[in-house]
């Protein structure tokens, strides 16, 4: 897969990528969808993506024994330029999956979104997820934040989602670590500046005050 990060086009990285980067990752994944209903921004939209998402994880981890409820991901909602939303997802290593390798995970994954959903139309739309490569640049892809704007008065939202496990998972195994606060899943590209890693009782603790209940 190829990470396209144009800095043209693209203003700096969420705050969430400092911690992820100290994470083993697994899989990469990106989903589209071929409903116009799930490619917009408004909130119902968003929510459908989501369901979607969870749907994907729950089928396709009870095919592999795994209650995807122990699931570390991290995903993100993003705008393409043909003004399409999709989803871009990453899967952390952890004791749960240990015993599955990325290839089995990545079959599953992208067998399940063709198999699953598919209506009178056909599919839901693409999948592309990969086992995760640790020399591209797909953390920083992820995390990336646009330069651009909806209009005049609001700043491009970028949301992100991390699970509870992958919020454990950070807390459990980086010294240092223990008091991270996660309460925002969303920046706006104009505020990135106020959204940093800041220092609490002496940990470093991620700093989001731009919490979403649309998310």
């Amino acid at each position: 897969m190829v990470f396209d990060l144009n800095y043209d086009q693209y203003k700096g990285f969420s705050h969430y990528l400092q911690p992820l980067e100290r994470l083993k990752w697994k899989v990469f994944g990106t989903l589209t969808f071929r409903d116009k209903s799930k490619r917009k921004s408004t909130p119902r939209s968003t929510s459908l993506r989501n369901a979607d998402f969870s749907r994907l994880l729950d089928n396709s981890f009870y095919k592999l024994n795994i209650n995807h409820d122990l699931v570390p991901y991290f995903c993100r909602h993003e705008e393409s330029v043909k003004d399409a939303w999709h989803i871009h997802f990453i899967i952390a290593e952890c004791r749960t999956l240990k015993c599955l390798s990325a290839n089995a995970i990545c079959a599953e994954l992208n067998a399940s979104w063709h198999r699953d959903f598919r209506g009178v139309r056909g599919i839901n739309g693409t999948s592309h997820i990969v086992p995760f490569d640790a020399d591209k640049p797909g953390l920083k892809y992820i995390c990336k934040l646009n330069k651009y704007k909806r209009n005049e008065d609001n700043g491009w939202v970028e949301y992100f989602i991390p699970s509870e496990p992958l919020k454990r998972l950070i807390q459990e195994t980086h010294i240092g670590y223990q008091n991270v606060s996660f309460q925002n899943d969303e920046e706006t590209s104009e505020n990135i500046q106020t959204n940093r890693l800041t220092v609490v009782d002496g940990c470093n603790s991620i700093d989001d005050t731009k919490h979403s209940s649309n998310v």
